[in-house]
């Protein structure tokens, strides 16, 4: 069923007309379990027992669809970074050969209307940590220009999920290139707009980074660092990752906060 009509039964259901696509192209619905389990092990950085799920997931679908094999490619360069088997250029260059199995240019940030898959934009952001300066600060203005279309038209509750994902990201990086307050302004307002959503996945990972920017802040005008505060935030971000079952993100906290102990 195409986007538009499939929206509008979602909206007469009471249902969130999500805009985002996955652009996975599957005949049953195991392969569509098995994605779904895949993501959840992922996000927890179980990398064996993703890569289990990835090689059953391959058996079910066609990897001669493009949207299928671009989905495996960034799946499988995301694995091989998490078991240290590749560099973070080599993913960068892995992570843009996955991107163009379905968007045939070099200078889509250039591009004034460009519609992006979920698959897409995951390869898109991935590639972030490992780009130079000025080529990152092009990418993420692209990205806020991006999501700010859809906020222009009340539409971001559509494409929170991958709104926050985003997001969270850019707002981390610009936070690394010592972009603070703006960090932190991203941060907030992404926020608020999940919270108005009632999502709390990754709420913790914008409390965390606003916390970050404020120490980091701190530490370069010389003042002293809290850490009764310090300590109470981690805290904070700790109970929602336990609350989400995000048990890579609690045993960071809980590591970070035993650090600062």
């Amino acid at each position: 069923m195409q986007r538009e009509p499939l929206e509008k039964i979602f909206r007469r259901l009471g249902l969130s007309g999500e805009i985002q696509k996955t652009a996975f192209v599957a005949d049953n619905r195991e392969a569509l379990q098995l994605m779904a389990e895949m993501g959840l092990c992922r996000n927890n950085r179980e990398v064996g027992k993703t890569r289990e799920l990835l090689n059953r997931l391959k058996a079910e679908v066609s990897l001669e669809i493009p949207e299928n094999r671009q989905y495996v490619m960034e799946a499988e360069a995301v694995l091989d970074l998490m078991a240290g088997k590749i560099t973070a250029e080599e993913f960068v260059s892995r992570e843009g050969a996955a991107l163009h199995c379905t968007l045939d240019t070099d200078r889509w940030y250039d591009m004034e209307d460009v519609y992006l898959t979920e698959t897409e934009m995951t390869c898109i952001r991935q590639t972030l940590k490992g780009l130079d300066d000025i080529e990152k600060r092009r990418q993420i203005e692209f990205l806020i220009r991006f999501f700010e279309k859809y906020e222009k038209r009340n539409l971001l509750p559509e494409y929170i999920a991958m709104y926050e994902y985003v997001m969270v990201l850019v707002a981390s990086e610009l936070g690394n290139m010592g972009a603070y307050q703006l960090a932190t302004e991203l941060d907030e307002k992404v926020l608020r707009t999940v919270l108005k959503c009632r999502r709390v996945y990754m709420v913790s990972d914008f409390l965390y980074d606003i916390w970050w920017n404020e120490e980091e802040q701190k530490l370069v005008c010389g003042r002293q660092i809290e850490k009764e505060k310090m300590t109470n935030n981690l805290k904070q971000c700790l109970i929602i990752s336990h609350f989400c079952k995000c048990t890579f993100d609690e045993g960071f906290y809980y590591d970070k906060m035993h650090q600062v102990i």
